[in-house]
């Protein structure tokens, strides 16, 4: 539930979606790359498990009566493989899967807008969206007076609840009116 919610300027918006766009480019050629070297068809699904960084840990094993070589199956999803890290083979794989870049929206937010924030015993993480061409972070509580003093004013300005759900409503019309 977001309670508070600030609006990044035009230009703030226009850097983060040109990072953020390149950065899930590079993700996605990176994966392709890796699933072409290893023989998988590019429409192959990947597992990642998220420890802060949405790390690719395998691929769906569209072959179960196969493991592949380097490979084992996954504990946690029986349709899943990963790399078989009692192996040499299946080290080098994780070490690529490793190399995979990570592509979270949070981590390209300009004007010292934080990607995460400590408050009291709370570990919170901003909802991040473009709507109408603006970039609106929102956070489930006030975040502590030493963060908000590290935020570029001249980049963010924290809005009323009503104008973020009025251009929610908006972007959902809209994308309505398109479907």
């Amino acid at each position: 539930m977001v309670e508070v919610v600030y609006r990044a300027t035009n230009a703030a918006t226009s850097v983060y979606s040109t990072a953020y766009g390149q950065a899930i480019e590079d993700r996605k050629a990176a994966l392709a790359a890796f699933l072409e070297r290893h023989g998988f068809h590019l429409d192959t699904e990947v597992y990642a498990r998220d420890e802060g960084t949405d790390r690719v840990v395998g691929v769906r094993n569209s072959h179960p009566d196969v493991t592949p070589y380097g490979w084992r199956v996954d504990r946690r999803h029986s349709d899943a493989i990963v790399p078989n890290l009692r192996t040499r083979h299946g080290k080098k794989i994780d070490e690529q899967l490793a190399g995979i870049p990570h592509a979270n929206g949070r981590k390209f937010l300009p004007g010292g807008m934080p990607d995460h924030c400590l408050a009291g015993h709370v570990l919170m993480h901003p909802s991040v969206e473009v709507l109408d061409g603006h970039l609106f972070v929102g956070w489930p509580r006030e975040l502590p007076e030493k963060i908000q003093g590290r935020i570029d004013g001249t980049v963010w300005r924290e809005i009323p609840l009503s104008t973020y759900h009025l251009a929610r409503e908006a972007a959902e019309v809209e994308e309505a009116g398109r479907g």
